[in-house]
């Protein structure tokens, strides 16, 4: 998603992102002590793995998010750049 996001807005597209992942950790840990009380923890368990493969499967069922695939750069073409035959193998420019 980073490369399809305009650089001058990138910093405040990730700030929301983390907000919602942040916000989102906190809503389902709500309902975790009341859900723990009546129900056997490795119930609960199989439960949430439940949850969290169907939510995988959703996302993955979106033909937009599916294909989606990485833009290309403006330095894409440029001698040294990760990735190009040309680029040097490590750190040091070796």
């Amino acid at each position: 998603m980073q490369t399809h996001t305009p650089a001058a807005v990138l910093n405040r597209v990730s700030a929301y992102e983390l907000a919602g992942s942040v916000s989102g950790i906190a809503l389902g840990q709500m309902p975790a002590g009341p859900a723990l009380a009546p129900a056997f923890p490795a119930r609960l368990l199989l439960v949430s793995a439940g949850a969290g493969l169907v939510g995988c499967v959703a996302l993955f069922a979106i033909p937009a998010i599916r294909t989606l695939r990485r833009a290309a750069s403006a330095d894409s073409g440029k001698p040294g750049t990760p990735g190009t035959p040309d680029a040097p193998d490590g750190p040091s420019g070796e």
